[in-house]
């Protein structure tokens, strides 16, 4: 799912989801950041409508789609 940080810390981040999301979303995800080319694990604190609060749970790492 594509989405827009739209605030971040080094904790964690508000994140602007594409569209709606789904009834059920998982207690974790993974966030890449296309631009650097990295991604970090995060656990969802909280939702509404189309934004979600996550805390990072883990350090910033190369994506595996990196080329």
């Amino acid at each position: 799912m594509r989405c827009i940080i739209v605030d971040a810390s080094a904790t964690g981040a508000r994140v602007r989801l594409s569209h709606q999301h789904p009834a059920q979303l998982p207690d974790y995800v993974v966030i890449g950041f296309e631009a650097d080319r990295v991604e970090i694990d995060a656990a969802i604190v909280w939702t509404s409508r189309d934004e979600m609060g996550v805390q990072f749970v883990s350090g910033f790492r190369k994506s595996p789609m990196a080329a």
